[in-house]
């Protein structure tokens, strides 16, 4: 497990922050309901319990190369204007992370009102300006229905 690499979807990198992040979290909760993903899920935190430096070093390993593209995409954003300059973009990494992690956990993919939730909140917080709500990349005002 050391040697190797969480197998991850790749987060899209297109001018649409909030479609790239419905993208990647779609994407990541769909391989939550896969035997491997929640063997994984457990197993890591059976480590962590007994070996605290072993466990640490094997989400490292698994977990850097997801926050890195997260830390990438919100730097593309950031210099768009979309996000916060101040958005601290390892903790939301982290914040998204713990996400996917616990739906592999207990073996149970978001659904897309639970993606849409997430990066809608998410995008409130880091948001220069985020006025309306998200669903998985379509805006609507608030108290505007969907169609």
């Amino acid at each position: 497990m050391l040697e190797g690499s969480l197998p991850t979807p790749e987060l899209p990198m297109t001018d649409d922050l909030a479609a790239d992040l419905c993208a990647w979290f779609s994407a990541m909760s769909s391989q939550a309901d896969k035997s491997v993903s929640v063997e994984l899920a457990r197993a890591l935190i059976a480590v962590t319990a007994t070996d605290f430096e072993l466990g640490a070093a094997l989400n490292k390993r698994l977990a850097d190369p997801i926050v890195a593209r997260i830390v990438t995409r919100i730097a593309l954003a950031k210099k768009a204007g979309e996000v916060r300059e101040d958005v601290d973009a390892p903790a939301i990494a982290n914040q998204l992370i713990a996400m996917s992690s616990n739906a592999a956990l207990l073996g149970r993919p978001l659904d897309a009102r639970q993606v849409d939730a997430a990066v809608d909140v998410t995008l409130r917080g880091i948001g220069a300006e985020w006025p309306s709500r998200v669903v998985c990349g379509t805006f609507r005002k608030p108290g505007v229905a969907l169609s």
